[in-house]
């Protein structure tokens, strides 16, 4: 699974520790902006008061939603509610800042869901693929005789 995480410079000791509890589930975090956007599967967004007040955090989210990626945001404690109109809608996780430990849990069940129901929705491809090649090869047989 790709990643886009979208952040504020000041923010990298965050970002590190959330890629590290994300790779092991075998997920690619990604932090360079519109190709890897596009390449990837679903954008996080970790909104700091730093990222919250970034012109560029608020225009990858735009970017984000405009390629229709799915937006997982990782609010802390000091960014208003108010301000969050970019996001409504959007279900986002609040992060404590001294302990990010329950927030990075959360957001890890929610991402091991979602590759489980893409592996789910792939499988399913394939078995349909499967039974299109049975019915094109039943055909063709009966065509032959």
């Amino acid at each position: 699974m790709q990643l886009f995480l979208s952040h504020a410079t000041v923010d990298r000791h965050l970002v590190e520790t959330i890629q590290a509890r994300l790779t092991p589930l075998g997920v690619n975090v990604y932090a360079k902006i519109q190709d890897a956007i596009r390449r990837s599967d679903l954008m996080v967004v970790l909104l700091t008061k730093s990222g919250d007040s970034s012109h560029y955090v608020h225009q990858e989210i735009g970017y984000a939603k405009r390629d229709g990626k799915l937006i997982i945001p990782l609010v802390t404690s000091d960014v208003s509610r108010n301000g969050l109109g970019m996001l409504e809608g959007i279900e986002y996780i609040v992060v404590d800042d001294e302990d990010p430990a329950e927030a990075l849990q959360q957001l890890s069940n929610r991402i091991a869901s979602l590759a489980r129901s893409r592996a789910q929705q792939h499988q399913d491809q394939l078995v349909m693929a499967g039974m299109i090649l049975i019915a094109v090869g039943v055909f063709l047989i009966a065509m032959n005789e």
